[in-house]
This record gives C-alpha cells, sequence and structure tokens, in this order.
C-alpha cells in the first residue's frame, strides 16, 4: 500500500478512497434530503396553482353568467323599445287613418 502525506498525516490509499466515499455518500444524503424538501414544495405549489386555477376558472364563470345576464337584460329591454316603438307607430297609423292621429299624438307627448 502507498502511503501520502496530507496535511502532516500520512494515509494509505485505500484510507484515502474511504474517506472520500464517506464524504460522497454524506454529500449523496444531503442532496437527497434537498431534492425530497424541493419535491414537497414543487408539490405544494402545483396544489396552490390548481387551486387558483380553478378560482380563476369559477370567476370567469361567474363573469360569464353576469354577461349572459346583462345581454339578457339589454335584448330584452331593446325587444320591449322596438315593440313599444312599433306598437306607437302602428296607433299612430291607425289614429291617422281614422283622423284622430293629432289628438292621440298630443295625448301620448
Amino acid at each position: 500500500m502507498e502511503k501520502k502525506a496530507m496535511n502532516g498525516d500520512t494515509i494509505t490509499t485505500k484510507e484515502m478512497f474511504e474517506l472520500l466515499r464517506a464524504d460522497i455518500q454524506n454529500q449523496s444524503s444531503e442532496l437527497k434530503g434537498q431534492i425530497t424538501g424541493l419535491k414537497t414544495q414543487i408539490a405544494e405549489v402545483r396544489s396552490e396553482l390548481k387551486t387558483d386555477i380553478a378560482d380563476v376558472r369559477s370567476d370567469i364563470q361567474s363573469l360569464d353568467d353576469r354577461l349572459r345576464n346583462v345581454e339578457t337584460a339589454v335584448a330584452g329591454t331593446t325587444a320591449v323599445a322596438t315593440y313599444k316603438k312599433t306598437l306607437i307607430d302602428w296607433l299612430f297609423r291607425i289614429a291617422a287613418a281614422v283622423g284622430v292621429g293629432g289628438a292621440i299624438k298630443a295625448f301620448l307627448s
């Protein structure tokens, strides 16, 4: 066996490799622990993201429902206004045909 001098201590090549192996195993264990910690953090972040995405989807659905309600209300208001205008136009036409259009128009104004 070959002897090496390190910092004033003499060790064999075998002892040096055993020290290196132990150091590598320690570092490997530390890295495995760090990897496990990172995996846990990633899982937590994924869970939070899934929750956030579900919340955003819910908000989008709620906004979509509100938009549909507004569209329905606007369409209904527009339809009523159009119906009312058409009805008044026909009333004026009928009244004009009968000859009392001016009186009805004055009354409605």
